[in-house]
């Protein structure tokens, strides 16, 4: 049987041409129970799971002082609007559309006006079918790998704490690759906070030099940068001092932890 095991970003356009779907036979909705069923079992153990897979120690010095972070990972609950953002995505990508601003699609569906949100991609061809759940268990693993070892961004969400709630979509596509058709399933996730979990600052694109201090210490605190740009500071609450540039401002925060993007 030939496999052929590929990265997180899906880019339909290398892949051609179209040939068809696949496996109709499967149900979404247990797919998508599936997929969070196996997540939850990743972010309850996230430890025990890079233990098992030989990569602990890799982990350790990956995560230093923030490896403590992996074990404040909460639940994921299955959320039908933010599947219905995940398969609006999805078919846009299969067709070759622009995508929309994720978060502010994500605000706009589900009535927010505070939301963070991130998505993740990944895919695996076959040329024989296998049955949808042995897929997508091959593909979390190693989205659940790459998390843990911070490669790429598109798996980070996966060990973001604040995160509390997913859209999922699947779907399995015939396409011919170097000329042989083969089996492509397609696992597509939308995450999202309500923001209630946590206090955030939003932005993008801080500047490396972007420092937090513990107004009443001015004690320095170390973020645990992703690779995407994204870092986790994890303070008491209290009042801090935030300084990018030249640019100073204050603020309290009320939770144990502050996500700045």
């Amino acid at each position: 049987m030939r496999t052929f095991v590929v990265g997180i970003i899906l880019v339909f356009s290398l892949l051609s041409p179209f040939v068809g779907w696949a496996g109709s036979g499967y149900d979404n909705a247990s797919i998508a129970e599936y997929v969070v069923q196996e997540i939850n079992t990743f972010r309850s153990g996230p430890v025990s799971f890079a233990d098992r897979h030989g990569i602990l120690a890799e982990v350790q010095t990956q995560w230093g002082a923030h490896f403590d972070l992996l074990q404040t990972l909460q639940p994921l609950e299955l959320d039908s609007a933010l599947s219905q953002i995940a398969y609006e995505r999805l078919n846009a990508m299969i067709q070759g559309k622009e995508l929309p601003d994720l978060l502010e699609r994500v605000k706009q569906v589900l009535g927010l006006k505070r939301v963070y949100a991130l998505d993740a991609l990944s895919y695996i061809a076959f040329e024989n079918y296998i049955p949808p759940e042995e897929a997508v268990s091959y593909m979390l693993i190693s989205m659940e790998i790459n998390a843990l070892l911070m490669k790429g961004t598109q798996s980070v969400p996966l060990v973001f704490p604040s995160f509390n709630r997913v859209g999922v979509a699947f779907t399995i596509a015939r396409l011919s690759i170097d000329g042989v058709p083969m089996n492509v399933y397609v696992l597509y996730l939308v995450f999202a906070d309500d923001a209630s979990s946590g206090s955030y600052i939003e932005g993008r694109n801080y500047p490396d030099i972007l420092k937090v201090y513990r107004s009443n210490a001015l004690a320095l605190v170390e973020p645990l940068i992703f690779p995407d740009g994204s870092f986790y500071a994890p303070m008491p609450p209290g009042n801090y001092t935030f300084v990018v540039g030249k640019t100073v401002f204050t603020a309290h925060i009320d939770f144990p932890l502050i996500f700045v993007f």
